[in-house]
Formats: C-alpha cells, sequence, structure tokens
C-alpha cells in the first residue's frame, strides 16, 4: 500500500487521505465524506464480487507457522489441490488462465485465515478438502461464520456476472445429481440411500435435504472429541470413524429416519492425536452422542 486511495465513495483515486482530511473530510469505514454531513452508504451500487464475497470466502484453520506456510504460498498449495483435482470452474465466463484463489487474509497469530475464490462454485467445492494434508498437519476447511447462501433475487445477476460458477446447487437448494459411474471418475464416494451432490469431492446431502442447508448446519452437526490417547498408533481418522459409529449404533443413537449405515461423513484428527473433529449426518445424532 502506497498510502494512496485507489477506490472509494466521494474520494478521488490516487489522493492521500492526508490530503483528504486537509480538506475537510473524514473516513466512517465505508468511505470519505464531510464532516457532520451523513453519507448515504447506499448511494454506490454494490458490485457482484461484493455481493458476493461471504458466499465466495472459506476459513482454514490448523495452519502451519508463517515461516512454513506464508500466504503465497497457502495461495498456490490450494490453487494446486483444486487443480489436480480438476476442481476448476469451466464456465464460459471464467478465464481458465486466472487463479481461482484471488486473496488471502491471514490472522495476525498465523494459525487461520480467509480464502476468497473467483466463484461461490469453487468456494463451495473447496469445501471438500476439509482435512488435506501440508506435511504432518491436518487442515481444516468450513464456511465462515459469515457464510450466507447466495438469495434468488442476486443469483441471476451474479450468474450472469460468471461469480457463481458452473458446479454450485441451483439458488432453490436442489442439488443435481449424478449416476454412480460418473460420480466414481470425478472422485465423489457413493454411499447408498444418500443423495450425491454434483460437487467434486463435495459432502453427500440426505436425499430431500437442500445442500445449502446441509452446509449452513455443518457447524451443529460436528462435534469435538478431546483427550485422545496419543500412544494409540492406530488412533486414525478411519478408526475413529469406526469406533464412533459402532458405539452409536450399539446405544441405539442413530436416527431411525435414516436409512443409510454412514452417521459420520467426516472426521480430522489433529497431528498430535490428542483430539479431533466428526462431522455427523444429522444435527440430532451429534446432539445424541454427547
Amino acid at each position: 500500500m502506497d498510502g494512496s486511495i485507489q477506490a472509494g465513495y466521494g474520494a478521488r483515486p490516487g489522493t492521500s487521505p492526508a490530503t483528504l482530511r486537509g480538506e475537510g473530510l473524514v473516513f466512517d469505514g465505508f468511505g470519505w465524506s464531510k464532516a457532520g454531513q451523513p453519507r448515504n452508504r447506499e448511494a454506490r451500487t454494490q458490485t457482484p464480487l461484493e455481493l458476493s464475497y461471504n458466499a465466495r470466502c472459506v476459513y482454514v484453520g490448523n495452519l502451519p507457522p508463517l515461516e512454513i506456510l506464508d500466504n503465497e504460498a497457502l495461495k498456490q498449495f490450494f490453487q494446486r489441490a483444486m487443480t489436480e483435482r480438476g476442481w476448476h470452474d469451466t464456465s464460459k465466463e471464467v478465464s481458465p488462465s486466472s487463479p481461482m484463489v484471488i486473496g488471502v487474509y491471514r490472522d495476525t497469530s498465523g494459525k487461520w485465515a480467509f480464502l476468497e475464490f473467483r466463484t461461490v462454485a469453487e468456494a463451495t467445492t473447496c469445501m471438500g478438502l476439509t482435512g488435506i494434508m501440508y506435511g504432518t498437519t491436518a487442515i481444516v476447511v468450513n464456511r465462515t461464520k459469515g457464510y450466507t447462501p447466495v438469495s434468488d433475487e442476486l443469483f441471476p445477476q451474479l450468474k450472469a456476472a460468471g461469480i457463481m460458477g458452473n458446479t454450485i446447487v441451483c439458488p432453490d437448494g436442489r442439488s443435481t445429481t449424478t449416476s454412480a459411474a460418473s460420480a466414481q471418475e470425478m472422485g465423489i464416494a457413493v454411499v447408498p440411500g444418500v443423495q450425491q451432490s454434483n460437487i467434486p469431492g463435495g459432502a453427500p446431502s440426505i436425499a430431500g435435504v437442500p445442500q445449502r442447508l446441509m452446509d449452513m448446519s455443518r457447524r451443529v452437526r460436528k462435534v469435538f472429541v478431546g483427550n485422545l490417547p496419543r500412544e494409540a498408533a492406530e488412533l486414525t481418522p478411519e478408526y475413529l470413524l469406526a469406533f464412533f459409529t459402532e458405539a452409536m449404533t450399539a446405544a441405539n443413537l442413530t436416527d431411525k429416519d435414516r436409512a443409510a449405515s454412514m452417521i459420520i461423513w467426516a472426521c480430522i484428527v489433529n497431528p498430535h492425536k490428542n483430539f479431533g473433529f466428526i462431522e455427523f449426518r444429522t444435527v440430532a445424532e451429534a446432539e445424541s452422542v454427547f
């Protein structure tokens, strides 16, 4: 940053903040205006990128220290992971040469960050990378706390601007299903009784439940498990998944309205093996495990 104003409400591009303050302008967090004269914050129409910001950002946590994985390396790591899996957007509005990750906003601690994607579809697809390993560290990928699905009203505008992408679910929450053969080619695990999302690597959704509702409920379907025995060499995500599935089934705590036997959809174990996170199929099962 050179201290000049490149964009803003009521500001001249290239003008320094000191010059604007000298002219009696104040910055209120949204833009510059005359002191004592409230400015209409809606005077400037938000761009499609601004309107879709929350839907295009994802949270990534449990990151290695900055000296091991800096912001540029983090950006390239996810760019490469998405590209290798063929999870890049193929919309005609999206340039194949443009980067998928267009912004990295790292917390001062360096332990977590927000990644901004060029399309809503690619941000949604990235959710399938939760648990991806960087060295010996399992990186957590999740929706941001401020995430809100794109509304029906905004969908046409963002779609026309090429912001939605071509792998996102419909605005009413309907998810396009795919055949078992094509799903296997795309790397999607086909689970009997569970509707498959058309997002490669994305979490499955219960038949009849909109994918976006499953995304919104992920935080309440996920539970923390701690005090795990560090010395247990067999303590892998697969072992933890099998252990809790067997325990829940034996205790008769599974959802009787769901025919599928897979009650756990995601399981992450900390590299030090002293804690982990389990994502359950339903909110009821996540509450029952307590």
